[in-house]
């Protein structure tokens, strides 16, 4: 895990965590479904790479009855933070993890005979019972899911919940497309294939939980719902922009490091890839891609210095990059440089850098938080 921290005056790149932000949006989609659906935080990834200790007491203050998580060590942390609700693991785990994770109390997802055998071992061992959520394929995402369209798939299914030690709390699926039309047609078929699995094997419908929303699903169709929605993305201000109530909750700094005065004609880093076209005033910023600001970000791109863009003007190297800031009035070591976020009243946006780097911005933000401190701020937090 990311070192936690409430200062960043020794360090040049930091990630600042808007606490407030992530209330409100954990809040909305609380508001959103209340009364109808159980919430599931998801908390994979050390919280989207927004850092899951930090933000964990925010959760359990908000007494979200769910938690997802991708590790045994973000469950400790759930723990440890007090949540006293159910911990559910989002993707599916070796047999080791899921022995060591035991402890946390951690429901398991399962799609295949082997794995419940192993689970079943491990149970008997622990002389425990292992709640598990059957993970089927009714979305057509074939990734860790079980095809119960078929009557050999249905036995798989009864194989796999007839396991003494296993206790099944909820059938779930999970959407590969962001596109309405194919989450309408799949939640059809995922509430057949439930009901008719719940059949073969006596199962009380009210005893388990259905559950295969996303955040993209949660905000577009509300059908979705049924008894959990899983949200991850869109508690982090992550969402679909034309849905305008959640709010991001990271910003990616650095420092200004040097200022230096070069001569029109000069070449700039390694590789020597930009001319100067003019006398120019660069930079030195404390960031590079061995910090996750990868080199395809900086073909074109800008950062933020005083409230004002500043191109940059570097192929990028492993701790550092040079910018332009001709133009920029005062600047000086040590101002606060943005590379993603806000600052004044501009902003350094999603679009622009998931152009950039050719991938969904979570490609980045979950690397960003690989050896960077957290900086935790409270704007707009509510008593």
């Amino acid at each position: 895990m990311t070192d936690v921290s409430t200062s960043i005056h020794n360090v040049g790149t930091w990630l600042e965590i808007d606490a407030g932000a992530f209330e409100s949006n954990v809040r909305d989609v609380l508001s959103m479904i209340e009364g109808q659906a159980l919430l599931c935080a998801v908390v994979k990834s050390d919280a989207y790479g927004h850092g899951a200790e930090l933000l964990m007491p925010s959760l359990v203050r908000l007494e979200v009855p769910y938690i997802g998580v991708g590790s045994n060590e973000e469950a400790a942390i759930a723990r440890r933070c007090g949540h006293k609700g159910r911990i559910m693991r989002v993707r599916a785990a070796a047999p080791q993890e899921v022995k060591a994770g035991m402890e946390h109390d951690i429901e398991e997802l399962v799609a295949d005979p082997q794995s419940a055998w192993a689970m079943q071992d491990i149970a008997a061992t622990s002389g425990r019972t292992i709640k598990i959520h059957l993970d089927i394929n009714a979305s057509g995402i074939s990734r860790h899911s079980l095809d119960v369209s078929t009557a050999s798939g249905q036995a798989c299914a009864v194989e796999i919940l007839s396991q003494a030690g296993l206790e099944l709390a909820g059938i779930m699926t999970h959407f590969p497309r962001d596109d309405v039309q194919h989450i309408e047609q799949a939640i059809l078929r995922f509430q057949d294939q439930a009901m008719t699995l719940l059949r073969l094997t006596g199962t009380r419908r009210q005893d388990v939980l259905l559950h295969c929303a996303n955040s993209y699903a949660a905000q577009h169709v509300p059908a979705s719902w049924l008894d959990m929605v899983r949200a991850g993305a869109v508690i982090y201000g992550d969402s679909d922009p034309l849905v305008g109530m959640f709010r991001r909750c990271l910003t990616f700094k650095a420092r200004v490091a040097s200022v230096n005065s070069y001569a029109a004609g000069s070449n700039v880093g390694y590789g020597q890839s930009h001319t100067l076209k003019r006398d120019s005033l660069l930079a030195s910023v404390t960031v590079g891609y061995g910090d996750g600001y990868r080199r395809a970000l900086a073909v074109g791109g800008d950062v933020l210095i005083r409230g004002k863009r500043a191109a940059i003007v570097d192929l990028v190297s492993m701790n550092s990059m040079m910018v332009d800031v001709t133009d920029l009035a005062g600047v000086s070591p040590g101002d606060e440089v943005v590379l993603f976020g806000r600052q004044g009243n501009e902003e350094i946006t999603p679009s622009e850098l998931e152009k950039a780097n050719f991938a969904i911005l979570a490609d980045l933000y979950t690397v960003w938080a690989g050896g960077h401190r957290f900086l935790l701020t409270e704007k707009g937090m509510s008593e």
